[in-house]
């Protein structure tokens, strides 16, 4: 049997590279030939009638309110400041905090420190030593989450409000899921069927 001994620096510089170039593999797929005009014109249809997404302001009460719900449970990112310090803190900070927000948005710029997550790279199965067998679970700061929770809110509503997402689209979306999605998919081969049509199915590996 032999025994495969790594230095620890060794091993989180091998994971960090590797995770690091997911991103830009994926990225380096060349979609500069594919035809989005159909999309495009969709999307212009849609937002002649509704208008553009604005994000709007945050007040201090909606930031106090995000900070009295959160999962005391939950880690703590980079900062090192705990749900559970936040959340006893609400009424306090959730000024400042407010402050801060507002400001990105109308400056259009996201904090930089907010950005950075710490991973914790979890084994999937097979052997150790090989990068591709571990899945990356990333830890951002709090504050970094209210902040987007107040976007995907905001942003949610309005893809809904203008019927932007299809009424097929079940992958992240509230009420719905795999099971809603097959639902509605052998719904629709038993009407086939029943009106003596022929239902035939592809399968991507």
């Amino acid at each position: 049997m032999k025994i495969k001994l790594f230095i620890t620096t060794n091993i989180v510089n091998t994971r960090n590279v590797h995770f690091s170039f997911v991103a830009e593999k994926l990225i380096g797929n060349n979609t500069s030939d594919m035809d989005f005009s159909m999309l495009q014109n969709f999307t212009s249809k849609k937002l002649k009638k509704t208008g553009n997404f604005n994000l709007k302001l945050m007040s201090v009460g909606e930031v106090c309110s995000q900070l009295k719900h959160l999962n005391i449970n939950k880690s703590a990112g980079l900062d090192g400041i705990s749900p559970k310090f936040l959340k006893l803190s609400a009424e306090i900070i959730s000024p400042s905090l407010t402050f801060v927000i507002n400001k990105s948005i109308t400056s259009n710029r996201f904090p930089q420190k907010l950005k950075l997550a710490k991973v914790t790279a979890i084994h999937k199965g097979g052997p150790r030593d090989i990068p591709s067998n571990y899945r990356p679970i990333s830890i951002l700061n709090t504050i970094s989450k209210i902040f987007e929770r107040h976007v995907c809110t905001q942003l949610y509503e309005f893809l809904n409000n203008t019927k932007l997402l299809h009424i097929a689209q079940s992958g992240f979306r509230q009420g719905h899921s795999c099971q809603t999605a097959l639902t509605k998919l052998i719904d629709e081969w038993l009407k086939y069927l029943d009106n003596g049509e022929i239902v035939g199915t592809v399968f991507f590996f």
